[in-house]
């Protein structure tokens, strides 16, 4: 029987320490509250990083938004898909260059 390995993904750097002391905090609290202070904590974590995060505009979302529907590429593959059901292209026929023939040395 095969043994199963660990699907979890490694933590990012600075993760461990910062692990170690939550759970170093959280022992200080009693047993019968360990649990909801843990999950409050978590919660608060969780809302202070939302506040950190970078605020998008609504006129970057708009313009990223525009740019993502009307974008270059999705141009150029509309283009091709019309050229190519227009007429297909033509067979490219390649000459293939030969040697020259060598000429003959003048006698002296």
């Amino acid at each position: 029987m095969a043994l199963s390995e660990d699907k979890r993904s490694r933590a990012p750097r600075g993760s461990r320490p910062v692990t170690q002391a939550f759970l170093t905090a959280l022992e200080a609290v009693p047993d019968t509250s360990r649990a909801s202070v843990a999950k409050a904590a978590m919660s608060m974590i969780k809302d202070v990083l939302k506040t950190q995060k970078p605020v998008r505009t609504p006129a970057a979302a708009k313009t990223k938004k525009a740019s993502a529907k009307t974008g270059p590429a999705k141009k150029v593959r509309k283009a091709r898909a019309v050229a190519a059901k227009v007429a297909p292209p033509p067979p490219v026929v390649k000459k293939r260059r030969g040697r020259k023939p060598a000429e003959p040395s003048p006698v002296v």
